[in-house]
């Protein structure tokens, strides 16, 4: 088949890689809107893994966006039907979403309101992010 006969895109579809790139430039950024209709659009999403094997609770919560983390857990049903992990394990660093948002900062620095959220949701403290808070 030639370039001339491949069908042409719409102009707003993008590529897949494209997609999880905008999935996780939300989840680090706390962008609440555009996770929302990202979400709504393709829940699976949330299952996406980056290359250090981190999803985007992962990303929300090592940035403290409480708002973004809330999002991505209270669609609870829809998105742990699609895989949802508020675990999060096997990450490189083996600190799971909880320790993402506790290690690597000062006490006061912590965001208390996602660590919450995540201990409400069933998310396990361990020993490295206890070392770290």
């Amino acid at each position: 088949m030639s370039n001339s006969e491949l069908p042409e895109r719409a102009p707003h579809e993008r590529p897949q890689t494209n997609n999880i790139t905008l999935f996780f430039d939300a989840c680090m950024k706390g962008g609440v809107e555009l996770l929302r209709g990202i979400l709504m659009n393709d829940p699976g999403r949330v299952r996406a893994r980056n290359g250090l094997g981190w999803s985007g609770v992962h990303e929300a919560a090592k940035r403290g966006h409480a708002d973004a983390v809330r999002l991505l857990l209270e669609t609870v049903p829809a998105l742990f039907d699609a895989g949802a992990d508020v675990h999060g394990s096997g990450d490189v660093h083996e600190l799971d979403v909880i320790g993402w948002a506790t290690v690597f900062r000062a006490p006061c620095d912590i965001p208390w309101d996602v660590l919450s959220l995540l201990l409400e949701r069933g998310a396990r403290h361990h020993i490295f992010p206890a070392i770290g808070s």
